[in-house]
């Protein structure tokens, strides 16, 4: 499949498969346990936020720390699809549904 720009993108469920398929082949499954998922998923965002922390809002972001926010965005969204995977739900059903909910409240 392609996006706008031309670049192959892949299918949300084949990526989903491929990384239940690493997890498995780790022996990871057992432990990838819903709050340590949770957990894991808490560490991960800590550390995007580290790449931010003495930065003002003005700060631009070096190459290299680009690059480690990209990674540090993966292992988070990673340790999220396992968790919609533990809950047997589709995490873009999940996002459908929340952005549906969003539309309809009121914000201040």
């Amino acid at each position: 499949m392609k996006n706008g720009k031309g670049q192959f993108i892949m299918d949300h469920q084949k990526l989903m498969q491929e990384l239940i398929d690493f997890r498995n082949s780790r022996g990871w499954d057992e432990a990838h346990s819903l709050p340590n998922l949770a957990k894991s998923v808490n560490i991960e965002a800590a550390e995007i936020l580290e790449i931010f922390q003495w930065k003002k809002t003005s700060d631009e972001l070096s190459e290299d720390e680009k690059t480690h926010l990209k990674g540090e965005i993966a292992d988070t969204l990673i340790y999220l699809f396992y968790m919609c995977d533990r809950l047997n739900v589709d995490p873009m059903d999940v996002m459908k549904a929340k952005l549906e909910y969003n539309k309809g409240r009121e914000w201040d």
